[in-house]
Order: structure tokens, then sequence, then C-alpha cells
């Protein structure tokens, strides 16, 4: 546990300019999804994505994570967390993580 915690500490915050927003990321190199500009169902999340629609993220808290590769690049999708596919799978990962244990009040 002691890799997982040293990873996850020390969040620095800037502006990012290739997405035009600020991002905060992690000693480990990991985006904590918490700057506005990110969609509210990637709150308590962390993880990153690539051109074209992929992403992995995971929630140390209620310990769930999800992770898509493409088979086809969406041109609009400058990452997979602005990307409505990844949207979706993330809807329905928060949907069944609700049904499985309906009092983890972070999601």
């Amino acid at each position: 546990k002691l890799v997982h915690d040293l990873a996850h500490s020390e969040p620095v915050s800037k502006f990012d300019h290739a997405l035009g927003m600020s991002t905060t990321f992690t000693k480990g190199g990991w985006c904590l999804f918490e700057d506005e500009g990110w969609d509210d169902m990637f709150k308590g999340y962390v993880g990153w994505g690539g051109y074209g629609g992929s992403m992995f993220a995971w929630n140390p808290e209620n310990e769930t994570g999800v992770a898509y590769t493409m088979n086809g690049t969406y041109f609009k999708s400058v990452m997979g967390f602005k990307d409505d596919r990844c949207k979706y799978l993330m809807r329905h990962l928060i949907d069944a993580v609700k049904k499985i244990s309906p009092t983890r009040s972070s999601l």
C-alpha cells in the first residue's frame, strides 16, 4: 500500500494549454479529476486518457476501475474523459456499483 499512497500523493494543479483547462496530477503522474471542466461523474477517480477516446480510471475509495481502448478513432475526441463512449461506460459502472452497494456515498 505504500507505493499506492505515494503515487497518489502531492497533487499539483496547473493550467494545461493543450486541454485549455486546469488539471491536477499526483506524484505518480495520475490525474485527479477534481478540477472544473471534467464531468462530475469523474469526481473521485484517478487516471488519464488518450487521443481518440482511450482512457483508464479507478476510484480508490470504492475500489472500482474501468478502462476503454477504442477500435476506431473518434475524430472529435481529444481524450477519453471528454468522449461520449467513455461517459457511457462510466455511467454504467457507477450504476452497477450503486446497485451492489447503495451505501457508497462517494459515487
